[in-house]
């Protein structure tokens, strides 16, 4: 409404332009009915003919609102908006802010497809060209975090401290520290951290990163053990057991099969080359807590053969624990001395110092061949080259037995045999009681094969060890047949 300060005629323009005696009037006080965003201006002339002087005001009736945006700084790069005016006809540009605007149709709500990280403008209009804008920052790309400073592994005091960065300012953290078998729990955190009072052990620190945009990385880790320094000493001494295509431990259902073959013999005729895998287990530390390998810098493993002096054994790795050799097999029908062996072990920490040799109790493999001192029901004997003593024992008929005829003194048992395309499948028992069916098929067949060990007997007790044919064998099998080679042992 426009009123003048006495009666008058105003007169008045609606598109920006000055008005004149010829634009559109009315008394005072005047309503001027407006329908959308305009310029008005106006003057007023009273009855004596004084004009006074022209004065304008803007006005945005109908403005077009944006009722709704995502957050200056946003993790969502499929921003939606929403938006009114009284008019419709809506278009809308979304465009980098350093880009024009580019505007096409669009209805609230407008959600858009997924934007590239960057700075944002934008702009919705109407019919009549008002408009309304909206800056903001799309941000979906979690920030990078670097652990700059770690303890030593192994760390040698009961203190670790982390120091850790990111490569968006701003950033808050989230750490976890514990034992490598415990759940993670973050909490947050600031670098450096620092923990402290910690026992002997394996732990492991874990740091997340949030940026300001709400984007959290994953987890950077870092695994170390704790353990006070020790003078390095043998905590196992070296101990043996037999290694076959499959071996059971006594008192578990557990087998471990392994890839083969496994070759027992290198073979003629009760040759005295005949050897059996057999590996050797030990263990060392560094560390007053004793954790194995703590600090270890390397093993030296020898080996004694019939008495003799000590040779160095050559390791997997500096720190392994384990090696599995073929050692020579002494026949029980052989009078000669049955081989010997023996082995002891040294570590040496990171400084460069090192244990005593720990020596273990020396053992002989015994070799109990098909041939010699066997019991056997429905099994017959072939030459076969490449088996333990030149001849295999073999059948296909069902409940067929064979073993030793009499057991011996042992910590470790294993059965020697022949893999082929046309072997069938065999019960084994140890000391009467059934504990694993084989399977002896083998496209390619080898003689002299280790298919079956058992390890952690009861030692000074007799044990023996029997196959049984089963009549049955892998479907890909063209033949049911087994063969007994030899027994063997560790004691």
């Amino acid at each position: 409404m426009l009123t003048a300060s006495e009666a008058a005629t105003i007169f008045y323009t609606t598109d920006g332009t000055t008005p004149s005696a010829t634009s559109t009037s009315g008394p005072s006080p005047l309503t001027v009915n407006v329908p959308s965003s305009l310029t008005l201006k106006y003057f007023a002339k009273d009855p004596a003919g004084n004009v006074g002087l022209a004065d304008s005001q803007q006005y945005q009736i109908g403005a077009v609102t944006i009722t709704g945006n995502p957050p200056a700084l946003t993790n969502n790069n499929k921003p939606t908006f929403t938006f009114t005016s009284a008019n419709g006809g809506f278009q809308c540009s979304l465009v980098l802010q350093s880009a024009a605007d580019a505007f096409s149709a669009c209805a609230s709500p407008k959600t858009y497809a997924a934007q590239a990280d960057g700075a944002y403008r934008f702009v919705v209009k109407d019919r009549t060209g008002a408009s309304a804008q909206f800056l903001f920052t799309i941000d979906a790309t979690p920030p990078t975090v670097i652990i700059t400073n770690n303890p030593a592994n192994p760390d040698t005091t009961s203190a670790a401290t982390f120091g850790f960065t990111s490569n968006e300012a701003g950033s808050t953290f989230q750490c976890s520290f514990g034992l490598q078998t415990a759940a993670d729990a973050f909490s947050a955190c600031t670098s450096p951290n620092t923990y402290s009072g910690l026992a002997d052990g394996s732990y492991v620190f874990k740091v997340k990163g949030t940026d300001p945009a709400g984007n959290t990385s994953g987890a950077s880790t870092y695994f170390f053990n704790v353990g006070a320094n020790a003078n390095p000493v043998i905590t196992k001494a070296p101990s043996a057991t037999l290694t076959g295509l499959t071996t059971a431990a006594v008192g578990t259902s557990t087998t471990t099969t392994n890839a083969g073959p496994i070759t027992a013999v290198a073979s003629t005729p009760n040759s005295s080359a005949a050897t059996a895998p057999v590996t050797l287990s030990w263990a060392g530390s560094a560390c007053q807590s004793g954790v194995t390998n703590c600090n270890v810098d390397h093993y030296v493993l020898q080996q004694s053969i019939g008495g003799n002096g000590f040779s160095t054994v050559t390791l997997p790795s500096p720190t392994a624990t384990n090696v599995t050799l073929n050692l020579r097999v002494s026949p029980t029908n052989n009078s000669v001395p049955a081989t010997t062996y023996a082995f002891q072990v040294q570590v040496f920490d990171k400084a460069g110092n090192f244990s005593a040799f720990t020596v273990a109790p020396q053992f002989i493999v015994p070799d109990t061949d098909n041939s010699f001192n066997t019991s056997s029901s429905n099994f017959s004997t072939q030459s076969l080259a490449g088996s333990f003593g030149g001849s295999v024992s073999f059948s296909s008929t069902i409940g067929a037995t064979i073993s030793p005829s009499n057991g011996a003194p042992a910590t470790s048992l294993g059965v020697v045999s022949t893999t082929g395309p046309d072997r069938g499948k065999a019960q084994i028992k140890v000391d009467g009681q059934l504990v694993a069916t084989i399977d002896l098929y083998d496209p390619a067949g080898k003689a002299g094969q280790v298919v079956w060990s058992i390890n952690g007997l009861a030692p000074g007790v007799n044990h023996n060890v029997q196959m049984i044919a089963t009549n049955t064998k892998n479907p890909a099998s063209t033949g049911t047949r087994v063969d007994y080679d030899a027994a063997i042992g560790l004691r």
